[in-house]
Formats: structure tokens, C-alpha cells, sequence
């Protein structure tokens, strides 16, 4: 290998940009990203309203987050810390810090007992969980049960409404549903103490982007060899390299390898997948995630989460589950829905209306933008106990393609740059 291969990248969000990024600090000079959309940043989304930005897609940045960190303190991207984070009960209208919504279904023994049995677990797998992917999880048939069946077997049933509000509320589905190794390798050790120190009143952690998190991506984006607008045609591979065909040029882009990033099923139309890849990519499942930014009056400057915990009053798809008013001397508000078949856009404006108003009196005056997401790609349980992800890791480098992403990694900026700077570790050795 020479640092002239040339490297092409599909996607330029998180996983691609860090990709691009560390390719570019080992020594490779001829890595281009290629990106549909006229921008960067993937599902890291920020608009500008009244002056300040505001994230319509991940916006959160914990201690755990190292090389995310390592990323923002190269580009000079400075963090600050969230709003204060509150709990509120529809049913009920009742809204109060996170751990005085604990204490009220559990005691403080309970909590604390519950937290450091999580933290042994963590410890007891700490060599498999903290290498990024999923690899050998059918290993492990606990971990493919789902969260709530797996905590409650084992005595945890703290756990589930702990990790309620950043599982269900951050867009990864019903913890009774989701498998346990998802929960793990995003609750991870730091992370999962930065939920502790949160909850026992010590708010230095999480942070977010001062001037939004996509600007982080457009810093990173500065120094590489990124290209937006880009329409592929298609997608073939052949014995020396792989051959990009892109809508309105004449000739196609030759290049020795590819990495990516997106989600494989989105290039199903246009790449030459083997029947094998065809299997696999078929059985990706997506959630559909809304964020609506609108001016609101009289909505307080924090962060408010849904408890959820009247059964009768399931709190349903199409509801607010994250409501952020970001910054105090401005109007506007971030509103986080889960959706599904039969709750879309407008049902989330209604919804976003009528819990203001029960919750605080308030009015959402003005929706301003509103953005769906294909969010969290996820295989089912039992793809994984058929070792669906060592499936997929086996293809890579077949035929001079690699994967990367929130696929492989887990939904998380954090957990998909750890990805990414894993694969050029373990497949692109340092050019000098």
C-alpha cells in the first residue's frame, strides 16, 4: 500500500468525516467524500433562528465521547454545557428533576445498589464491550434479549426506567424490544456515569456545540477532500479497484477502495451487491424520528423529558418526548417525536401544542422547520443470535470495500467515529 491509493468515501457524516479525517493523519493524500445532500454532518443538523444555532439532530456530548472531544479541540469547536434537564409526567402534569422522578417509584438504596450491579457488568465484559461493533454478540445470548427482560431477570428493574430517557426518549425504541447489547454499548461505562453525576445534581456533563453540532462536521470538513451534490449512477466493483459512475460526468471515478458509510440499504439501487450483501441489507430496520423547531411563549429555557410512566396513559408515538428551549433570551424550541404508521409531521405539530399548553401554559406560535429521520438502522434479535454482525464484518475489504457507521457501531456520533478510527486502524496501515 502507498499514500497515493486512491480512497473514495460514501457519506459525509460522522463516520465518513472521521474516516476521511483519520485516513488523512496516517498519511493518505487521495481520499475523496462523497455526499448526496448539498451539505455535511450526516444527521448532525443546525439551523440558525434568533441568532443562535439549534440542533435538529444529535446535540449531545457526554465525557465518554473521547475522540468526538479529541475532534472538536482540533478543529477549535468549543463545547459549553446543556440546560438544566427535567422530567415531566403527562398523565399527571407533573415536571421535576430527574432523580426526583426516580425517587418517586424507587429509594435512594435501590437506585444506588441498582447503578453499581450495572457498573460490575460493565466491568465484567469490559474487554468485549469496548471494542467497537458487534461482533461475536451470538456469543452471548443474554445480550441479545431485550433490555427490559434481560434487567428484570437479573433484579435491575431500576434500569428501565433509568435508561428510559436516553433510550426511548433519544429515539432507539421500546426497552421492551430493544436488545440488551445496543443498551450496553451506548451506556457504556462514562456515559453511564455521566447519567449518574447528572442525576445526583453535578451538571458539568453532558455539553453540546456552541455554534450547533453540524458546524463541527463543516470544521472537520475544512481540510479534506469533500464533495457535496454528488448523484452516484452506480457502483461496480471488478479485480483492481472499484468503478463510481456520477450523474452528469462523462467518464467514471476509478478508485482502489471504498468505504461506506451510509446506510448499505440506501445504495441497493445503484452498487453491484452480491446476493449475500442483498440478504443481509434487507433486514435493516429503521425508526422514523421528527425534530420540529418552532417559537414558543412561555416554555421555561430547559430541557424536559417524558417519564412515561403511566401505563394507562402510554405516552404515543407522535408526542414530544424531548422538548429544549436552548437558549433563555430566545423564543425558539427544539421538539424531539418519535413517529410511526399513523402519526406523521402534522400530527406532531398538534401534539407539541397541546402538551405545552398542559404542561406550562404555553403556545407553540410558529413552526420554523420541521426534519424526519430514518433513524437508529438496527437488525432484529434474532438476526443477531444467527450472527448477522459477524456476517457483516466478514465482508470487509471483499472486493476493496469497507463499511462503517451507525449500522456497525451503534446510533451515537461518538460510537460511530470510534468505529470508524478502528476500521483505518485495523485496514489502513500508516503511510510515511
Amino acid at each position: 500500500m502507498n499514500r497515493d491509493r486512491r480512497i473514495a468515501i460514501i457519506g459525509a457524516g460522522p463516520a465518513g468525516l472521521s474516516a476521511a479525517w483519520y485516513l488523512q493523519q496516517r498519511g493518505y493524500r487521495n481520499v475523496v467524500v462523497l455526499e448526496r445532500e448539498k451539505r455535511v454532518g450526516g444527521k448532525c443538523y443546525s439551523v440558525t433562528a434568533g441568532g443562535n444555532c439549534f440542533d435538529l439532530g444529535a446535540f449531545t456530548i457526554t465525557w465518554g465521547y473521547r475522540y468526538t472531544r479529541e475532534l472538536a479541540k482540533a478543529v477549535g469547536m468549543p463545547l459549553i454545557r446543556q440546560p438544566e434537564r427535567k422530567v415531566f409526567d403527562i398523565s399527571e402534569g407533573w415536571i421535576g428533576s430527574i432523580r426526583a422522578g426516580l425517587l418517586r417509584k424507587y429509594c435512594l438504596s435501590t437506585l444506588l445498589t441498582t447503578s453499581l450491579r450495572y457498573l460490575a457488568v460493565l466491568y465484567r465484559h469490559r474487554r468485549w464491550l469496548k471494542v467497537p461493533g458487534f461482533a461475536g454478540v451470538q456469543q452471548y445470548p443474554e445480550f441479545t434479549q431485550p433490555f427490559s427482560q434481560w434487567a428484570r431477570a437479573r433484579k435491575l428493574d431500576a434500569l428501565v426506567d433509568m435508561f428510559r430517557l436516553p433510550v426511548k426518549d433519544m429515539g432507539y425504541g421500546s426497552l421492551d424490544d430493544i436488545p440488551t447489547v445496543y443498551i450496553l454499548k451506548y451506556l457504556h461505562f462514562w456515559n453511564f456515569v455521566t447519567l449518574l453525576l447528572y442525576t445526583a445534581g453535578m451538571r458539568s456533563w453532558p455539553k453540546r456545540v456552541r455554534f450547533g453540532f453540524e458546524r463541527l462536521w463543516v470544521a472537520v470538513a475544512l481540510p479534506l477532500n469533500v464533495q457535496t451534490g454528488i448523484q452516484i449512477k452506480a457502483i461496480r466493483r471488478h479485480t483492481e479497484g472499484v468503478r463510481v459512475e456520477v450523474a452528469d460526468e462523462v467518464r467514471p471515478r476509478e478508485y482502489d477502495a471504498i468505504i461506506i458509510t451510509c446506510a448499505p440499504n440506501q445504495l441497493a439501487a445503484v452498487m453491484d451487491y452480491t446476493d449475500q450483501e442483498k440478504g443481509l441489507f434487507g433486514k435493516i430496520r429503521t425508526t422514523r424520528y421528527c425534530t420540529t423547531l418552532g417559537q414558543v411563549t412561555g416554555m421555561p429555557a430547559q430541557i424536559f423529558n417524558a417519564t412515561d410512566d403511566d401505563p394507562k396513559e402510554d405516552y404515543l408515538p407522535g408526542h414530544p418526548w424531548e422538548m429544549l428551549r436552548a437558549w433563555p433570551d430566545n423564543n425558539h424550541a427544539t421538539f424531539y417525536s418519535m413517529l410511526d404508521d399513523d402519526n406523521a409531521g402534522a400530527e406532531a405539530i398538534n401534539h407539541i401544542k397541546t402538551d405545552l399548553a398542559k404542561l406550562f401554559g404555553a403556545s407553540l406560535d410558529k413552526v420554523v422547520e420541521q426534519r424526519e429521520w430514518a433513524y437508529f438502522p438496527h437488525v432484529s434479535r434474532d438476526d443477531m443470535e444467527a450472527g448477522y454482525f459477524d456476517q457483516l464484518e466478514s465482508l470487509q475489504g471483499q472486493s476493496h470495500c469497507y463499511y462503517s457507521g451507525s449500522l456497525l457501531a451503534f446510533e451515537t456520533v461518538e460510537n460511530v467515529v470510534a468505529y470508524s478510527r478502528a476500521l483505518v486502524d485495523q485496514h489502513f496501515p500508516a503511510q510515511h
